[in-house]
Formats: C-alpha cells, sequence, structure tokens
C-alpha cells in the first residue's frame, strides 16, 4: 500500500524534472546537460512509487549532490546577476 510519501516523491520529481524541460526549452545550450539531470530524478520517482529505499536515498542525496555540481561547474552568481539584469533591467 502506497502512502502519501511515496506520491508526494514522486510529484516533487515530476515537478522538478518539468521545471528542467522549461528551462532546457528557453536556453537550448544546456538541453543534453538537463537530459541527464533529469534522469536521476525520473529514477527516484518510480524507486519511491515501489518502496525501494534506493528510491529514497537517490532523491535524498540527489538535491545537494545536484547543486554542488552545479555550482562547481559554472558561474552561478554571474548566471543570475546576468538574468536579474535582463529581465529587471529599466525601460526606459
Amino acid at each position: 500500500m502506497k502512502t502519501w510519501i511515496e506520491a508526494a516523491a514522486a510529484v516533487c520529481a515530476a515537478s522538478f524534472i518539468v521545471v528542467l524541460a522549461v528551462s532546457a526549452y528557453w536556453d537550448p545550450s544546456i538541453r543534453v546537460l538537463h537530459v541527464f539531470e533529469a534522469v536521476p530524478y525520473a529514477a527516484a520517482g518510480v524507486l519511491c512509487l515501489r518502496q525501494n529505499k534506493l528510491g529514497y536515498a537517490l532523491g535524498f542525496v540527489g538535491g545537494p549532490f545536484g547543486c554542488g555540481w552545479r555550482r562547481s561547474t559554472q558561474d552561478s552568481s554571474a548566471a543570475v546577476s546576468n538574468h536579474l539584469a535582463s529581465c529587471c533591467a529599466p525601460a526606459w
């Protein structure tokens, strides 16, 4: 019997995969990266629905590992400031 925890883990994983897909749509240069980034989250969601302990571990470790890996491979502060500058620049 599945509990709300398995469903919540799968919904969160699916939501993050949708966010990755939307951002890959907006920036084609990162599509391959986001495909490979989505694989562990999809696996974690499926494994959690099957009540496999590996799914919970993969979901727990995936977040901090993904953020740390992303920060080590790109200058995230420059990307954020460039995005804010382009989106929030005054129109005058």
